[in-house]
């Protein structure tokens, strides 16, 4: 039971963590689009980024092309919690920045069939403040995602589309934090747990064209199941948790392995086009999140009760509308939500989630037929995430919730049309 008890804080940290992988492979926050507050995801079609996001939109590119993007992220969080044992007010200050690349390519293969194929790299971590208690659940994690995507789209009618791809997924995690030393007075040790792995997941899509101007789409994205193995690393351990440790009532001097199922998602879209050039689109999904969790943990050779999340389906919305200046100049405005995965009863300190709101506005400059950019500008709001989360090492009881919590999205493309 004190295994399980004290391998908690590491799960649920691995968990958060996570999510930003499963934001990677699937047309969330984390993804590039080509539209503002990831508006335009399945059923626009009209470029190498949103037809791979539906493979079956493939069959609507009509010449080779190249979309190079960079996306930028800044997030500002001020968590703010109280503990029932000591006095005072504490605050951790969880923001950081990520930058992501993607390169995407679409071309026809033939009159009904089109080949995609896309390459991301998403980095996430954060260094949070280690004056307080929460530094025995988590001081600094940062977890690396990579996809090689690779679709096809086949035209069965004039109307109708279908497509799928497969990807191949790395992932890295390193977590720390910091371990409470026994003897009176003594400074904390170290803990710090790494590893990574390399998975594979498959989509498919289909796409309807009511007119050349009209259509609807929907895709479904496989889950995928990381496996991540390690006996962690430790410094500064004093004798007295050293002896525990050694006499086998610690979790950390074993290694733990922990297989984790990212879950299953299905979006849908519509897009229509009006005669003066401007366009609207709507996309919804589903994540089926409260299968997200852990299939199996082991601490040595004991196999542990991996115990349920609590977590809630994720729905998703967007609306974007585009108008349509001049034959150069384009502008966009979008906004989603993303529901919450948790209800306030269920979070923990290293796990926060809420529900996500955003907004955005963009432009687009044609400034050659082959040679088009774009930038969007998205704010998003991250919710206040009230917690209540026990820390097993010191016996008390943290509550708490954001203060500030939102991030400030930038991403630039350029679409080259050979």
């Amino acid at each position: 039971m004190k295994a399980i008890v004290e391998l908690r804080h590491v799960k649920e940290t691995w968990v958060a963590s996570l999510l930003g992988a499963v934001f990677a492979s699937l047309p969330l926050p984390a993804s590039a689009t080509t539209g503002p507050a990831q508006s335009g995801l399945i059923a626009q079609a009209s470029n190498a980024v949103n037809a791979n996001l539906n493979p079956a939109g493939l069959t609507r590119i009509r010449q080779p092309e190249w979309v190079a993007q960079a996306l930028y992220f800044n997030s500002t969080s001020d968590f703010e919690y109280r503990s029932d044992q000591q006095p005072g007010k504490f605050s951790d200050k969880e923001g950081g920045s990520s930058y992501v690349p993607l390169i995407y390519y679409a071309r026809p293969l033939t009159d009904r069939l089109g080949l995609g194929a896309f390459l991301t790299g998403n980095s996430f971590g954060e260094d949070l403040d280690d004056s307080g208690p929460s530094r025995y659940l988590v001081k600094e994690w940062d977890l690396l995602t990579a996809s090689l995507v690779v679709n096809l789209g086949y035209r069965l009618t004039e109307e109708f589309s279908i497509g799928g791809g497969v990807s191949l997924d790395y992932t890295s995690f390193e977590i720390e934090s910091d371990v409470l030393n026994l003897e009176p007075g003594a400074s904390d040790g170290e803990m710090k747990f790494e590893d990574s792995d390399v998975t594979v997941g498959w989509t498919a899509g289909v796409l309807y064209e009511f007119t050349p101007t009209t259509r609807a789409g929907l895709t479904y994205r496989s889950d995928i199941e990381p496996s991540l193995s390690d006996r962690p690393s430790f410094k500064n351990i004093g004798p007295l948790r050293q002896a525990l440790f050694d006499a086998g009532l610690g979790v950390f001097n074993r290694s733990v392995g922990l297989n984790i199922r990212l879950p299953q998602a299905v979006f849908g879209g519509v897009f229509h086009e009006f005669a003066n050039g401007d366009s609207v689109s709507l996309d919804g999904g589903w994540v089926d999140f409260s299968d997200f969790g852990f299939t199996e943990v082991t601490l040595g050779d004991t196999t542990l009760d991996s115990e349920s999340n609590k977590l809630d389906d994720i729905w998703v919305g967007t609306l974007g509308y585009s108008h349509q200046l001049n034959e150069q100049w384009k502008a966009s405005i979008g906004g989603m939500y993303i529901s919450s995965a948790l209800d306030d009863k269920n979070r923990s300190y290293s796990f926060k989630l809420d529900r996500v709101w955003g907004v955005g506005v963009g432009a687009e400059y044609k400034w050659k037929d082959s040679l088009i950019f774009g930038l969007n500008l998205n704010y998003y709001d991250l919710g206040k995430a009230r917690t209540e989360a026990f820390i097993d090492q010191t016996g008390e009881t943290l509550n708490g919730k954001y203060s500030d919590h939102y991030a400030i999205g930038l991403d630039f493309t350029l679409r080259w049309i050979r």
